[in-house]
C-alpha cells in the first residue's frame, strides 16, 4: 500500500485542531535511532542529504512528543559493513557493524544508493546489514533511496530482493523509480511509495548559509561536471574529450550570449580530476573554475549565488530546486529523469545523443523565464512517510498521532549548526584516502599495461612593514617551493621570512616588503610552449623588485625535473631589469660537464646579477658551477634548523609511551633515484618494523609530510599490507600540523629530507633512509653520520638498533653550524642593502634567537589554497595514469586484433 494515500485519506476525516498531540504521554525511554547515509563520500551532496535527514528526524521525533533528551541519532557511513568485509567475507570486520545494530532501536537509510548493483557493491553491504537487522530483530526503514532498476536474472540484483523482504523490514520509499521498487516486494507487511528527497528541505535546514542577493550582477550560470568517465560507465556512448569539447563550447556560448558562468562540482574527487583536465588540456579559464567544495555550506552558498544551473550529478539539481535556481539536468542516469519528471520539469532535461551548447543555453534561458514552482504535497511526502514509520515502530499505541502540516514542518524543522573543524578535516581525510586508492589503482593498472604491452610488442602573499621616510623602501621577493603539498618546503618558507625579517632588523631597516611567491613563477606551460604571454607575471614581479631571493626548492634539479629551466628563465628576466639574486641554501643535484641542462644552468648562473649562492649539502657544486669570481658561494644549514623558535608554540608534549613517527616515501620514490628498491620491498620493511617497534614496547605512526605520491602509498600500505589506519596519520597540510606531529615523538624515521632537518631542531633525535644524496649531505654534515640507513641493505632490526641509540645519545648542535645560514643571508643582504655600512654585523647565535619573530598560523585562505593545489597535482596525476591507460588498453586491443589476424592468415603457426 502507498504511504500517501493512507495520510490524504485521514488528513481528509480529521479537522487540524484535532491533530495536536501536546497532550500526549512522553514516556521515559531514550530510543537509539542509527542513520545510515552516504555521509563519507566526498560528493557533499550526500552530506547535504545527511544533514536534511538529521533535521528532519528530529522534526518527527517532536511530532511524536518525543523530547530530545529521550532519543538519540547515530550518524553512520552505509559503509558501516566495509567493502574489505564484502572482499574477504572476514566475520570480524563486522564487529562495528554488529554492535551498532545490536544497540539500535531503528535503523533508518537515508538517501544513498543502497540498491546499487551494476557496478557498486552497495547492494552487498546493504544486503548484509539486513541480515544483521533480521538476527537481531532490529526495524529498517528506508528512506527516499536511489533505485538502480531491477534485473530478474541478475544474481546481485536477486541477492537484494530477498533480503529486502526480510520481516525487519518495515518500509520503502523511493524518490525516483517507484516501478522497480514494487518489484522488489513480495513481503504484503511492508509498506514502499515515491516520495521527494530529503534535500528539498535545504532552503530551511541552510538558511544561514545562503549567499547574499547581489544587486544588478550579471547572470550567472553554474556548471557542474561529471567525472571522465561518467557517462561510458552508465553504459552512455560519451567520452571524456566529448565532454570537454561541449564544455569548452558551452563557455564560449554563454559568453558570447553576455552570461558570466562557473565550472565546479559537487566534491566528487573524479570530478574535479575532470575539472583540473579542462583547465591543462582544453584551455578554460582557470578563474572560471572553482575547487574545493568540501562542505555542504560551500556548496549551498555557491548554488544560491547562482541564476541557473546546469547539471549532471543529481544532487546539484535537486539542491537548486530546493533553492529556487532553476536548473536543467544532462541526463546520464536514470534518476536523472525520474526527479525532473517528479517535479514537473521533465522538460528540463537533455540527453546526449545530439547534445550542444545551444540545446543547453536554450533551455536555461526558458528555465530562468519561467522560474520555479512547487507542489508541497509532493515537497511533504518525504516527511509524511517518515513520520508514519516511525510512529508505526515507537509510537503503534498512539494512532491518533498525525503529522505537522507543510507549514507546521517548515516552522519546526531545525537548521543546520555548521560543519566543525573536526568533521571538516576527517571529510577531507576521507576524499584524500579515495583519491590515493584509486590512483594506486590506477598506478597497478598502468604498471601491469606497460607489462602486457612489452610482452606484446601563484599567488603571492605579502609581508609589509611600516615605512620610515629616512631609509629608502626595499622590495625583496623571495621565491620558495612554498606551493608544494609537501610541507617541510612550507616550513623552510616560514623560517625564511623569519630569517629575512630578522636580517632587515639587524640592518637597521624597517622600510621593505617582503613579497613571498612560488619558485615556479615561471610556470609550466612556459616552459612547454615558450609562448612570451605566459611570462607577464614573472617580467612584473621581478621588474618591481630590488632583490629577488631564492630558497630551498630544488631549484637546480635537471635530471627528471624541469626546475633548472624555470630558474634559468628566472635568472635571464633578472638580468634584463639588473635585479641582484641571492640563492639561499639550494640542492646541488650534482654537476655535468657533458649534461646540455646542466650546462644551460651553469651559463645562466653566471650572470653579473648572481651575486651569492649557499647550499646545505654538495659543497663542491657550487665551485663547479662558479667560473664568476666576484659570486659568493658556502655551505650552510637549512633555514628549518630554526623551526623550533619559529613554531614554538605549536610544538606537543610528549606521551608517557616512547613513539617513534615513521615518514614514507612514494612509491617510485627510490625507483627514481636509480635505487633497486621497490614499492613491495618498502612494504615489507614498513610493516616489519611496526611489528619490531610493538614488541619492543614501543608506540608508532606512519605519516608522511604531506606529499599526495607519499599519501597515496601510505593508504596502499593500509589496504593491500594490513597496516592498521589508526595506527596512519593523513591530512598533514600546514606547517603547524607537522610541527606539532614531530614534536610529539621521541624519535623519526623518515626517508623524506625535511622530516629530518624539522626533528634536529626540535631536538627529536632521527634516522634518515638514504633515497637521495641530499640525505647523506645533512646527517654529516650534523655529525650524525651513523643515524643514516642504506636502503640497498635496511632491515627493521637495523632501523630499531639506530633508533634506540639516537635516543639514548639525544641531540648535541654546533652554534656556529646554526646561525651559518643566518651569516650568509645577512653578507648577500648587506652587499646590495647597506654596502657602505661596514660597520654592521650579524647577530650572534643568541641575538638572532631573541630576535627571530614566530610564525603568526595558517590563516583559512592561505589553508584553503594549500589544499586546493594539493588537490589539483593529484588530479594531473590522476589524469596522467587515466590516459596512459586509456592508451596502453587501446595498444594491446589493436595488437591483439593483428595477432588474431596473423594467426587466422597463418593457422599452421603456433600461438
Amino acid at each position: 500500500m502507498k504511504i500517501a494515500s493512507i495520510w490524504k485519506k485521514i488528513r481528509k476525516n480529521i479537522a487540524p485542531t484535532e491533530r495536536s498531540n501536546q497532550h500526549a504521554p512522553s514516556e521515559r525511554k531514550v530510543y537509539q535511532i542509527l542513520l545510515l547515509t552516504n555521509r563519507d563520500s566526498d560528493n557533499v551532496g550526500d552530506q547535504v542529504i545527511e544533514a536534511c535527514d538529521i533535521a528532519l528526524i528530529k522534526t518527527v521525533m517532536k511530532n511524536l512528543n518525543i523530547p530530545s533528551h529521550d532519543y538519540k541519532i547515530n550518524s553512520r557511513a552505509i559503509g558501516i559493513v566495509s567493502p574489505k568485509y564484502v572482499a574477504t567475507k572476514n566475520p570480524a570486520l563486522l564487529n562495528t557493524a554488529e554492535t551498532a545494530i545490536k544497540n539500535t532501536d531503528i535503523v533508518f537509510f537515508g538517501g544513498a544508493p543502497v540498491f546499487n548493483y551494476q557496478y557498486q557493491i552497495f547492494y552487498e553491504q546493504t544486503s548484509v546489514t539486513l541480515e544483521i537487522a533480521q538476527k537481531y530483530n532490529k526495524p529498517v526503514i528506508f528512506s527516499a533511496i536511489g533505485v538502480e532498476g531491477y534485473d530478474e536474472n541478475n544474481k546481485k540484483c536477486q541477492r537484494l530482493k530477498k533480503n529486502l523482504n526480510f520481516d525487519c523490514v518495515k518500509q520503502i520509499t523511493t524518490r525516483d523509480d517507484f516501478e522497480s521498487l514494487k518489484k522488489f516486494k513480495q513481503n504484503e507487511n511492508m509498506l514502499i511509495d515515491k516520495v521527494s528527497d530529503p534535500a528539498v528541505f535545504t532552503s530551511k535546514v541552510f538558511e544561514g548559509f545562503k549567499a547574499t542577493p547581489k544587486a544588478n550582477k550579471k547572470r550567472t550560470v553554474g556548471i557542474f561536471v561529471l567525472r571522465s568517465n561518467g557517462f561510458t560507465d552508465n553504459k552512455i556512448d560519451f567520452s571524456r574529450d566529448e565532454a570537454a569539447a561541449l564544455w569548452k563550447s558551452l563557455a564560449a556560448d554563454l559568453t558570447e550570449k553576455g552570461y558570466n558562468y562557473e565550472f565546479l562540482t559537487s566534491g566528487h574527487f573524479g570530478d574535479e580530476a575532470f575539472l583540473d583536465y579542462l583547465i591543462r588540456e582544453h584551455g578554460i579559464n582557470i578563474k572560471k573554475c572553482v575547487f574545493n567544495i568540501n562542505s555542504p555550506e560551500i556548496l549551498i552558498r555557491k548554488i544560491s549565488s547562482y541564476d541557473a544551473v546546469i547539471s549532471c550529478r543529481l544532487h546539484p539539481s535537486i539542491i537548486s530546486f530546493a533553492l529556487d535556481v532553476p536548473s536543467v539536468g544532462i541526463v546520464w542516469n536514470s534518476k536523472v529523469n525520474g526527479f525532473y519528471e517528479s517535479i514537473g520539469y521533465g522538460d528540463r532535461i537533455i540527453d546526449i545523443n545530439g547534445i550542444t551548447s545551444t540545446k543547453i543555453i536554450e533551455k536555461v534561458e526558458s528555465a530562468i523565464e519561467q522560474g520555479i514552482n512547487k507542489d508541497i504535497d509532493y515537497l511533504a511526502s518525504v516527511y509524511n512517510a517518515m513520520f508514519y514509520g516511525f510512529q508505526k515502530i515507537l509510537r503503534p499505541e498512539h494512532s491518533e498521532f498525525l503529522p505537522y502540516s507543510y507549514e507546521e514542518l517548515l516552522q519546526n524543522i531545525p537548521p543546520y549548526s555548521g560543519t566543525t573543524a573536526g568533521e571538516q578535516g576527517e571529510k577531507l581525510k576521507r576524499k584524500f584516502r579515495r583519491i590515493y586508492s584509486t590512483y594506486n589503482e590506477l598506478f597497478e593498472k598502468n604498471m601491469q599495461y606497460r607489462k602486457a604491452d612489452k610482452a606484446a610488442s601563484g599567488s603571492a602573499t605579502k609581508y609589509c612593514v611600516q615605512k620610515t621616510p629616512d631609509k629608502k623602501f626595499c622590495k625583496i621577493l623571495l621565491l620558495t617551493n612554498r606551493d608544494s603539498d609537501n610541507v617541510g618546503d612550507q616550513v623552510i618558507e616560514a623560517c625564511d621570512i623569519a630569517l629575512i625579517k630578522t636580517v632587515m632588523k639587524n640592518l637597521g631597516s624597517e622600510n621593505y616588503e617582503l613579497n613571498s611567491r612560488a619558485a615556479s613563477i615561471v610556470p609550466q606551460k612556459y616552459i612547454a610552449t615558450k609562448d612570451p604571454a605566459l611570462l607577464k607575471t614573472a617580467e612584473d614581479a621581478i621588474k618591481n623588485t630590488d632583490i629577488v631571493f631564492l630558497c630551498g626548492a630544488s631549484m637546480f634539479n635537471y635530471q627528471y625535473q624541469s626546475s633548472y629551466e624555470r630558474i634559468s628563465v628566472t635568472l635571464e628576466i633578472a638580468q634584463k631589469y639588473n635585479k641582484p639574486i641571492i640563492f639561499s641554501v639550494f640542492d646541488a643535484e650534482g654537476y655535468d660537464e657533458n649534461n646540455k641542462k646542466c650546462q644551460r644552468l651553469k651559463t645562466a648562473l653566471n650572470f653579473d646579477c648572481v651575486k651569492q649562492i649557499t647550499t646545505r649539502d654538495d659543497s663542491n657544486s657550487p665551485k663547479e658551477f662558479k667560473p664568476n669570481k666576484d659570486l659568493l658561494t658556502d655551505k650552510v644549514s637549512d633555514p628549518a634548523v630554526f623551526a623550533s623558535e619559529v613554531f614554538e608554540e605549536y610544538r606537543k608534549t610528549k606521551q608517557s609511551k616512547k613513539k617513534v613517527g615513521i615518514f614514507v616515501l612514494r612509491s617510485n620514490g627510490f625507483k627514481d633515484n636509480k635505487i633497486d628498491f621497490s614499492r613491495d620491498d618498502a612494504a615489507r620493511l614498513w610493516k616489519s618494523l611496526a611489528t619490531g617497534l610493538a614488541e619492543k614496547g614501543y608506540d608508532y605512526e606512519f605519516l608522511t609530510s604531506g606529499h599526495f605520491g607519499d599519501e597515496a602509498f601510505l593508504d596502499y600500505l593500509i589496504r593491500e599490507h594490513g597496516i592498521a589506519p589508526n595506527k596512519c596519520a593523513f591530512n598533514i597540510n600546514s606547517p603547524e600540523a607537522l610541527i606539532g606531529k614531530i614534536s610529539s615523538y621521541d624519535a623519526v624515521v623518515s626517508c623524506r629530507l625535511h622530516p629530518s632537518i624539522i626533528s634536529f631542531a626540535l631536538n627529536v633525535p632521527s634516522i634518515g633512509i638514504v633515497w637521495n644524496s641530499k640525505v647523506n649531505g645533512f646527517y654529516n654534515v650534523i655529525g650524525y653520520e651513523d643515524r643514516i640507513l642504506d636502503a640497498n641493505n635496511i632491515t627493521a632490526d637495523k632501523i630499531i638498533e639506530k633508533v634506540e641509540t639516537a635516543i639514548a645519545s639525544g641531540i648535541e648542535k654546533d652554534e656556529d653550524y646554526l646561525t651559518s645560514v643566518y651569516r650568509a643571508m645577512f653578507d648577500g643582504f648587506k652587499k646590495i642593502v647597506s654596502p657602505d655600512q661596514n660597520e654592521l654585523i650579524p647577530y650572534t647565535y643568541a641575538e638572532l634567537i631573541e630576535n627571530i619573530p614566530s610564525y603568526p598560523g595558517t590563516p583559512r585562505n592561505e589553508q584553503s589554497e594549500k589544499l586546493r593545489r594539493k588537490s589539483r597535482r593529484t588530479y594531473e596525476k590522476y589524469n596522467e595514469l587515466f590516459g596512459k591507460n586509456m592508451l596502453y588498453k587501446e595498444e594491446i586491443r589493436e595488437l591483439k586484433a593483428a595477432l588474431k589476424q596473423l594467426q587466422e592468415d597463418n593457422p599452421n603457426t603456433t600461438k
